[in-house]
């Protein structure tokens, strides 16, 4: 049995394939490549999160049921109230309504909607509100 000497030994375990050098450094980069480009897209995701609503009561349009639903701020309300040009409809419970409301609204519940036939006006425009 003859044994190898360090020095020759120490020769071949350092001696690896050209191959297999070059396929190191393409698997370091490649991975190196992913890491960075799921920072980006982390960070991007971060970034075009929604904001939170303002504390001016506006709120973000996707975080409302009904989107498509027009909606009017109070202050546009309250004009038009005043004005006397509106019809403010109550849709939640009487409990609800005999709890609070907004003055001059009137009560219609939604669940009383399919049983009532209530004459409601058609010059004015009529706003309706549930919260």
């Amino acid at each position: 049995m003859s044994r190898r000497s360090p020095k020759t030994r120490k020769h071949q375990e350092s001696r690896r394939p050209a191959w297999s050098t070059w396929l190191n450094k393409w698997t370091l980069g490649g991975a190196a490549l992913i890491l960075v480009g799921l920072l980006g897209f982390l960070l991007a995701a971060n970034r075009s999160s929604p904001a939170p609503a303002s504390s001016t009561g506006a709120s973000n349009q996707a975080d409302i049921p009904h989107p498509g639903v027009p909606r009017m701020s109070l202050e546009e309300v309250k004009a038009k109230s005043d004005a006397g040009t509106v019809l403010i409809v109550d849709s939640r419970s009487a409990e609800a309504y005999a709890r609070s409301h907004i003055p001059g609204a009137t009560s219609l519940p939604l669940s009383d909607l399919s049983t009532q036939n209530p004459d409601l006006p058609r010059d004015r425009e009529i706003i309706t509100y549930c919260t």
